[in-house]
């Protein structure tokens, strides 16, 4: 019998399939989730999501409509929502993942609106950058990773 985790999983990998399918049509749509699927089963949610961002360049090569992109993207965040319970605190990763995706998302399309797409991906490269920096600190802290300084801290 399959254990409950995996079985969110599956679900969720399910759910990127579908988006997939509904966002580019049944021929490109199921197998580049299907393959995405596949990569997040045997390597793990970020190299499913890198996988499937990869693989919307040759679906999209001449860009594609936004409402696609957040169709998959969807997915992707159920991917990662449907991974939430297994991890010590589900509601606050689930409640991270989903914030990250709003502000980056609303930063991006804000950007990609109003400036030229060099500075968009400069700005967005370096606020991704930064959220991951913070988030990794504050992951050191909650873990007690940052107990013992190098520097004196008393007069």
């Amino acid at each position: 019998m399959t254990p409950p985790r995996e079985r969110r999983y599956l679900l969720g990998l399910a759910v990127v399939v579908a988006a997939y399918a509904v966002a580019v049509g049944p021929l490109a749509g199921i197998p580049a989730g299907l393959a995405t699927a596949a990569v997040g089963y045997w390597l793990g949610t970020p190299y499913a999501v890198a996988a499937g961002h990869v693989l919307l360049l040759p679906i999209f090569p001449d860009g594609a409509h936004p409402l696609s992109v957040g169709l998959v993207e969807a997915g992707f965040l159920a991917l990662l929502v449907f991974e939430s319970p297994a991890t010590p605190a589900p509601r606050r990763f689930a409640t991270a993942g989903v914030a990250a995706a709003a502000g980056l998302g609303a930063l991006a399309w804000g950007l990609g609106a109003t400036q030229s797409v060099p500075v968009a991906a400069a700005v967005l490269l370096l606020a991704f950058g930064a959220t991951v920096y913070g988030l990794h600190r504050y992951g050191l802290l909650a873990t007690g990773g940052l107990t013992t300084t190098d520097t004196p801290t008393e007069p």
